[in-house]
């Protein structure tokens, strides 16, 4: 079989997407136009940026990317890949000779590679051992439908801590406070310290209700009696509400432990499901985290896992 390794054509994405699509989760199915109106935004943010194909003459066997960046950082020496061969296809080593492909033609010298899977295709991965990909971290995306979230078990949680003095209340209905936006800066920074993170995987920084994007309907802050915010939650998405991400939410030090962050993410999955959302979803890292025992409370369908894994390039393949 007569095999070329080329940069993909416009006219390859209905190919790219069926391969592409037999191998990872239902959310990141796409069509050949968005695929092709993706790439073309990565390249435009990212020069080294390349997406190839194994071309049979015929047929598309195979097909993958290199980037240098990921979640728009970069570091010198280190590129991404991702790499699909079709099911029929899998044993004849089409995934490493596009990996050393794409590193013989990487813009820069490549020391290292970095690829994410989600654990129920890391067997359809056939280049991870041989090439000497090692585990590096697991992190994970959950899901609530809010067509069938029902708030109320929830209810009794939020009386319990208005009685003890602790209320939720809207981002909007702080406008009184001159010191709101401030005061939520520090505050998630302050948690954001203590949640796991994995940059750029799991970055320690999230975005602000200040920032664009921020659905600020759904945020919610959890305020003590002399006015100090301890716990808080954030929605981000775009205008029209079918999909929302539970962006951060988190609670202070002193307050843990008291049911304020699943009251917290309650209420704003009602107010999100209340604007017309189908789905919230959101995400972390490791196992067993608080964060994740506060989710399956509220009913979220957590995810297989995804794992980032890392291999040095020796000289001879770095190109």
């Amino acid at each position: 079989m007569t095999l070329l390794i080329r940069t993909a054509r416009p006219d390859d994405y209905p190919a790219i997407k069926s391969i592409y699509n037999a191998q990872n989760e239902p959310d990141l199915h796409d069509t050949p136009e968005g695929m092709h109106a993706h790439d073309q935004s990565t390249a435009s943010k990212d020069p080294a940026f390349r997406r190839l194909v194994a071309d049979a003459g015929s047929e598309l066997l195979a097909t993958g990317y290199i980037r240098a960046t990921w979640g728009g950082e970069k570091e010198p020496g280190r590129y991404w890949v991702g790499l699909h061969v079709r099911d029929d296809h899998r044993h004849e080593n089409l995934d490493i000779r596009l990996l050393h492909h794409a590193i013989a033609d990487a813009t820069d010298p490549v020391q290292e590679v970095w690829t994410i899977i989600r654990e129920d295709f890391v067997p359809a991965a056939g280049f991870l051992e041989p090439e000497g990909f090692e585990e590096k971290f697991r992190s994970w995306g959950a899901h609530l439908d809010l067509r069938t979230f029902d708030p109320t078990p929830f209810e009794p949680l939020t009386q319990d801590l208005e009685a003890a003095g602790i209320r939720l209340v809207a981002y909007h209905d702080l406008a009184g406070d001159p010191d709101r936006d401030g005061k939520l800066e520090v505050l998630q920074r302050e948690l954001e310290e203590d949640a796991v993170a994995f940059e750029p995987v799991i970055p320690r920084r999230h975005p602000l209700l200040t920032e664009p994007g921020a659905i600020l309907e759904g945020a919610v802050v959890a305020v003590v009696p002399d006015g100090s915010f301890v716990g808080l939650v954030s929605l981000f998405g775009e205008t029209v509400y079918a999909d929302l991400d539970c962006d951060f939410f988190g609670v202070a030090r002193g307050y843990r432990n008291r049911g304020i962050a699943t009251a917290l993410l309650a209420r704003s999955a009602e107010v999100a499901q209340a604007l017309g959302g189908h789905k919230l979803g959101t995400g972390g890292g490791g196992n067993d985290t608080p964060m994740m025992r506060v989710i399956r409370k509220l009913g979220f369908d957590i995810e297989p896992a995804w794992i980032t894994f890392a291999s040095s390039v020796s000289p001879d393949n770095s190109g």
